[in-house]
């Protein structure tokens, strides 16, 4: 458990960056165009960038979709702690992402560091599971 936490903690955070640089507009010739009505990697992309990371409760949305129309709920204990799991990592992407807007700005210390909130999520998850 304590390394599928640090490494979707790690995840979180190169998705944070990821935004950062969506919302700077690096790299911006680079990426596929974002399109309601293109390709399947271009409607992905729509929603990921446009829809997806403006919603409200992110982490009980993705739940939701895991396991209810996924049916999560038929792996039984192990799906639910599947579907808890996951709906946890993206709201460790949403507090990452906050951190980069946020944080970063009042500490430049820790900006190349990127682990503020981070690795005490980290501690305290790890220090739970003993």
């Amino acid at each position: 458990m304590e390394y599928w936490i640090t490494k979707h903690i790690r995840y979180a955070q190169l998705n944070a960056e990821a935004y950062t640089q969506l919302e700077e507009n690096q790299g911006a010739e680079q990426r596929i165009k974002p399109s309601l009505f293109g390709s399947q990697a271009q409607r992905r992309r729509f929603i990921k960038e446009r829809i997806w990371r403006h919603l409200p409760a992110r982490g009980v949305l993705y739940f939701l979709y895991l396991y209810v129309f996924r049916l999560g709920f038929l792996d039984g204990n192990k799906g639910l702690t599947f579907c808890m799991m996951h709906g946890i990592f993206e709201e460790f992407k949403v507090v990452m992402q906050w951190e980069r807007r946020n944080i970063h700005d009042l500490n430049p210390a820790t900006a190349d560091t990127g682990l503020v909130a981070s690795t005490d999520l980290a501690r305290e998850a790890t220090s739970s599971q003993k």
